[in-house]
């Protein structure tokens, strides 16, 4: 250290001595509590910000393995959706890999039921797979629904007053369907 900045640290160093050295017994108390307190809840954000990461990395590394189970035909076979809240909001990670399979996307269900292995759900997965892909029209709907079904189910999470309307459209078409077997 050069003599100036030798200098500068023993200035504020007596400044903050001298201060201190003026405040009664009750003051310097009242300074020592709220220092408490403000170390207190820098180590609490610490913590919830250290728990948001660890939760973070174990989404991304679920992700990663999903993605490592990829064939070549990029098909949906595998879908991790994992909804996490975090300081700044809502996050949604969607991971699909392999071959179309029963328990591949159905994401305004999902979104509606909040459960991605909701027995309604479930069916209307079964419905798309033994109906729906054996016509031309239902390939085209189920092309379409893969590419726009995340953001409806994107924009229904947004409006959860709406979910229960959803859901009784959805019961309402399964029964139909079951009746039609």
């Amino acid at each position: 250290m050069n003599n100036k900045s030798e200098n500068k640290a023993l200035v504020t160093s007596d400044i903050l001595g001298n201060a201190l050295a003026n405040l009664n017994e009750e003051q310097i108390k009242n300074i020592s509590v709220k220092a408490a307190e403000e170390a207190l809840n820098i180590q609490k954000r610490e913590v919830d910000r250290d728990s948001l990461e660890i939760r973070s990395r174990k989404e991304a590394e679920d992700h990663v393995d999903t993605f490592n189970e990829l064939n070549k035909d990029g098909k949906v076979a595998h879908e991790v959706i994992t909804k996490s809240t975090t300081a700044t909001g809502t996050r949604t990670i969607t991971s699909r890999s392999g071959t179309a399979t029963a328990k591949s996307a159905c994401f305004v269900a999902t979104s509606a039921f909040e459960d991605f292995d909701h027995p309604t759900v479930d069916e209307l997965r079964f419905w798309r797979d033994d109906s729906l892909k054996k016509h031309k029209a239902g390939q085209w709907f189920i092309t379409w629904y893969y590419k726009n079904g995340e953001s409806l189910a994107l924009w229904l999470d947004k409006r959860p007053n709406l979910k229960p309307y959803i859901r009784n459209t959805l019961s309402a078409f399964v029964a139909v369907v079951r009746t039609k077997k």
